[in-house]
C-alpha cells in the first residue's frame, strides 16, 4: 500500500491457500524449518497458527530489527464471519481474480489491487472490533486513498465488483483513515461512507468511543459497540455484547506459554514455570474483564445516546 514495501514494520507474512491446500502448505513449511507457535487445534481463527524458525533473537524493542525472524501466517479465509457475525460470507472472487505481481527480483501471485484493497480494509476493520488496532496499517490505507482520490477508473471498477455488504464493510475503514489522517476520499468511497448506519458513524464522532492511534496502551472494549452496529436485528446485538462483556473462552496453557517465550515450545519449561505463567493469565483476564466493565457499559450508553439524538 505505501511506495516502498522495504519502509514498513516487519510483521507475520499473511498467505492465503484455499481450504483443500492449506494443510500442504503447511508441510511446505514444516519441512523447511518453521515450527508452530502451538497446536494446530488450538486456533480457532481465520488463519492456522502462526509459523516461524526456532532462533534465539530476542525482541529489543525495534520494529525494524533485519534479524527479526519472519512469521509466517497461513490464511483459510479473507474475513472471520463467524467471530465477527456479520460482513460478507464468500469472497471466493478475491482468489478468483488473483494477478502475477513482482517486487524487484521477485515474481509472486497477489491479489488484484482492488481485492487487495478489500483484504486491507477488512484486516484492519477486524483489528478495529477486537481493539488492536496497527496504527501503520491506517496510514498506508490513508496513504492509497489519498492518492487515488482522482483515480475515477479504479473506484469505478471498485463499484462494480462490489455488492452493497462488502462496500459498506470496507467503508468503515475508510472513516478510520480519514479521521485519524484527513486524507481525500474519492467521491464514490465518500458516498458509501455517507450511507453508513449512524451509529457507525457516531462510533468515530464522539470521544467516549472514537479509536486513538495510541489506543493500544490502553486496551478496551470499544470495539464490541461499533461491532454492534453493524448487525441486522437487535438479538443478534444482544447476543454480541454479551459474549464480548463476559466471555467464557480461555486460551489453553500451551498458547499462553508459547506467547510468554516465543522462541521456547511449552515442552522445554518445567510443569510449575508453566502452571504459574497460566494462573498468571486467569488472574489478569479476570481482572481486566471485570475491571473495564463499568468503563465499556458507561461509553456504551454516551455512544447509544449521541447514536439516538
Amino acid at each position: 500500500m505505501r511506495p516502498n514495501p522495504r519502509y514498513r514494520t516487519q510483521s507475520d507474512i499473511d498467505l492465503f491457500c484455499p481450504p483443500d491446500s492449506i494443510s500442504r502448505a503447511r508441510d511446505a513449511l514444516l519441512a523447511i524449518g518453521y515450527e508452530p507457535i502451538y497446536r494446530f487445534d488450538d486456533m480457532p481463527w481465520d488463519h492456522l497458527p502462526p509459523m516461524r524458525r526456532r532462533t534465539s533473537w530476542q525482541w529489543r524493542g525495534n520494529a525494524y530489527d533485519p534479524e527479526m525472524p519472519l512469521t509466517m501466517e497461513l490464511h483459510h479465509c479473507f474475513w472471520d464471519h463467524a467471530a465477527a457475525r456479520c460482513g460478507p460470507e464468500d469472497l471466493n472472487d478475491f482468489w478468483e481474480r488473483r494477478t502475477e505481481r513482482r517486487l524487484e527480483e521477485i515474481t509472486f501471485p497477489s491479489l488484484s489491487p482492488i481485492d487487495n484493497l478489500g483484504y486491507s480494509t477488512l484486516n484492519l476493520l477486524r483489528d478495529l472490533l477486537r481493539g488492536a488496532i496497527v496504527t501503520s496499517q491506517a496510514y498506508e490505507l490513508a496513504w492509497f486513498l489519498h492518492g487515488s482520490s482522482r483515480n475515477e477508473e479504479f473506484w469505478s471498477r471498485w463499484a462494480d465488483v462490489r455488492d452493497d455488504e462488502l462496500r459498506r464493510f470496507e467503508s468503515v475503514s475508510f472513516v478510520l483513515a480519514t479521521t485519524w489522517f484527513h486524507c481525500d476520499l474519492p467521491e464514490t468511497a465518500a458516498a458509501q461512507v455517507n450511507r453508513l448506519p449512524v451509529g457507525t458513524r457516531r462510533w468515530f464522532e464522539i470521544p467516549a468511543t472514537a479509536p486513538s492511534p495510541m489506543g493500544w496502551l490502553r486496551p478496551n472494549k470499544n470495539g464490541l459497540w461499533l461491532n454492534s452496529s453493524l448487525l441486522a436485528s437487535n438479538p443478534e446485538k444482544r447476543q454480541l455484547v454479551l459474549r464480548r462483556l463476559f466471555p467464557r473462552r480461555v486460551l489453553p496453557v500451551n498458547v499462553v506459554v508459547a506467547n510468554k517465550v516465543p522462541n521456547r515450545p511449552p515442552s522445554e519449561g518445567s510443569v510449575w514455570r508453566n502452571c504459574s505463567q497460566y494462573f498468571v493469565y486467569l488472574f489478569a483476564r479476570v481482572t481486566y474483564h471485570l475491571g473495564v466493565l463499568p468503563s465499556t457499559l458507561w461509553q456504551g450508553f454516551r455512544w447509544w445516546w449521541a447514536a439516538r439524538n
